[in-house]
């Protein structure tokens, strides 16, 4: 493909796929770093609390590990997986 052909595929790729406002970008990037915070916390034995024990408690189902989370006690390795690289990352996409 020439440079020009690639150009103009770019340019209208870009037209055909929605582009977020600001804003959007803007919540985005706040959950994305919610996300973080949530997995290095949980990954360092940290305590969670504020916005990132609400979103963490959001992603889990289990009442034993809500408890968990809620009282600062210590994760399993599984539920650890389970939060960070499933729930969160499913909600990362989703949003």
């Amino acid at each position: 493909m020439d440079k020009e052909y690639k150009k103009f595929l770019r340019n209208e790729l870009h037209k055909m796929i929605p582009q977020r406002t600001p804003e959007e970008r803007a919540a985005c990037k706040r959950f994305a770093t919610l996300c973080s915070h949530v997995s290095r916390r949980l990954h360092k034995n940290e305590r969670l609390t504020g916005n990132v024990l609400d979103l963490a408690l959001s992603a889990v189902n289990d009442e034993k590990t809500s408890e968990k989370l809620r009282n600062g006690g210590p994760l399993t390795e599984y539920e650890k997986h389970l939060i960070v690289d499933v729930v969160l990352l499913h909600m990362r996409l989703a949003s």
